[in-house]
């Protein structure tokens, strides 16, 4: 069989898709759950060589949902409008559990669209207390404007964001980051049948090769792209593990001026515990810079502190502070603010007791002296670490600790929760020994933020209350 095709003969050709299910993209496994209908109305001009579509494409009652990322768009609306040279963005409406995201905009091309070359875009993108993701382990909420605008070589981002709310569990983060790869997709029939053709005798005669496409037009356009987006972090930011539970707060600025990005900015630990060998750490104070560069290597500032009775049943207090950057950190210990070394400070952490106290106490020991009272203090601290897990993962909470001080004798519980993004309460409950002149049974705290830099608190207790500014 033969026959003729002209690349120069005149096209003349209609796309009408009414309703198009966008169900059939389940068959490509790329989603779970995905509803709606594609609609469109192309008309396509111009030569076989040289195609010019125009027409209109819109999704209509489209919403995916794919759980294993915490994807659920409730409604999606879509609406582009598009000729030869221009594709305009007119309606691109995403709808989640808590708000929206809203995007508009254009993109011009010198020549066809499909050969993406293009000469000139504007784009902006507007988040309403957005859920791009919301998860029980990983969730966050967006508000701001991001814009992409310029010509080839000259493209400039911009933004301002802001997260009102995150929270972010690392094992599962980095066990679904390993998950991603790239689906599988099935050979298109036509390919398919062309394969299995190729063989044959039948021939193809044209006027001349069609010029294959340019695709690196888009990769061109994006070349020295340049900008600045701000990204505000008011508070109730948490970053979870088993043995970490920190609250974030800061501004940074994702910059590039030359051949790649720099983050600049602070990030703040508003309040957060860390345990080690079953003790639970409360950071007192956090404090990470980000200084730009090539290489991303923050500078940090940590203190963390772990109260606890010694042998005399004494309180004492355990220091460390972690300075410099992420590759050479300087860590330091304090006992009652007074320097130690690092084998007197994990021997505090363990039993209590330096190393010194340890090797006698080992030799009292054997007499039948004093290793009770190690078992007991190390029994209550693994109890103490596993209920705080436990209660962690059951109550509907974002800060819990359980502090045991000398053995069962006497341990408080505290959990606190954002009731909204500005008020945070916490509830602190003593069980155990307590009298009424070295102990509150209990005590309730509102904590509001009026500004940045202004909190207003409120306590309650089972011996007094009042309010600090």
């Amino acid at each position: 069989m033969q026959f003729e095709f002209n690349p120069e003969a005149p096209l003349d050709a209609k796309f009408i898709a009414d309703r198009f299910p966008l169900g059939v993209i389940r068959a490509f496994n790329i989603t779970e759950d995905i509803a709606g209908f594609l609609q469109a109305d192309v008309n396509i001009s111009g030569t076989v060589k040289d195609p010019r579509p125009e027409g209109n494409l819109r999704l209509v009652d489209a919403s995916v949902k794919v759980p294993e990322y915490g994807i659920d768009y409730k409604t999606i609306k879509l609406n582009v409008n598009f000729t030869p040279e221009e594709i305009i963005l007119d309606t691109f409406n995403i709808t989640s559990q808590d708000g929206a995201m809203y995007a508009d905009g254009k993109l011009n091309f010198r020549g066809g669209f499909y050969k993406g070359d293009i000469s000139d875009s504007k784009i902006s993108v507007f988040f309403d207390k957005f859920n791009p993701f919301d998860h029980k382990q990983f969730n966050m909420m967006l508000s701001g404007q991001a814009d992409l605008k310029g010509k080839p070589g000259e493209v400039v981002f911009s933004g301002d964001l802001k997260i009102p709310e995150s929270e972010f569990n690392l094992p599962a983060v980095m066990a679904l980051l390993g998950k991603f790869s790239a689906p599988e997709m099935p050979t298109p029939i036509l390919v398919r049948e062309l394969t299995e053709h190729k063989h044959q005798g039948d021939s193809l005669i044209t006027h001349r090769p069609i010029a294959s496409i340019d695709t690196a037009g888009p990769t061109l356009y994006l070349e020295n792209v340049s900008g600045k987006l701000k990204v505000n972090i008011p508070k109730n930011t948490w970053i979870k593990s088993e043995d970490l539970r920190l609250e974030l707060s800061g501004d940074i600025e994702l910059i590039k001026t030359r051949a790649y990005f720099e983050i600049f900015g602070t990030v703040d630990v508003v309040r957060g515990q860390y345990e080690i060998l079953g003790r639970t750490f409360k950071i007192d104070k956090g404090h990470v810079s980000l200084q730009g560069g090539e290489k991303i290597n923050p500078v940090m500032d940590i203190t963390a502190s772990y109260t606890f009775r010694n042998t005399e049943r004494a309180e004492q207090e355990l220091t460390v502070n972690i300075t410099g950057d992420i590759d050479t950190p300087a860590v330091k210990f304090e006992l009652d603010g007074s320097a130690i070394s690092e084998g007197d400070a994990m021997s505090y952490i363990m039993f209590g007791k330096s190393l010194d106290q340890l090797t006698l106490d080992q030799q009292q020991n054997v007499e039948g002296a004093g290793g009770g009272s190690v078992a007991a203090n190390a029994a209550a601290s693994i109890l103490s670490s596993q209920l705080t897990k436990f209660l962690g993962n059951t109550l509907n909470v974002d800060y819990i600790e359980l502090k045991s001080g000398d053995g069962f004798d006497n341990a408080t519980l505290i959990v606190g929760k954002y009731i909204t993004n500005d008020l945070f309460v916490s509830y602190e409950q003593l069980f155990g020994q307590t009298s009424e002149n070295n102990a509150k049974a209990y005590e309730v705290k509102l904590e509001y933020e009026i500004f940045r830099w202004l909190f207003l608190q409120l306590n309650n207790s089972s011996r007094d209350s009042g309010f600090d500014v």
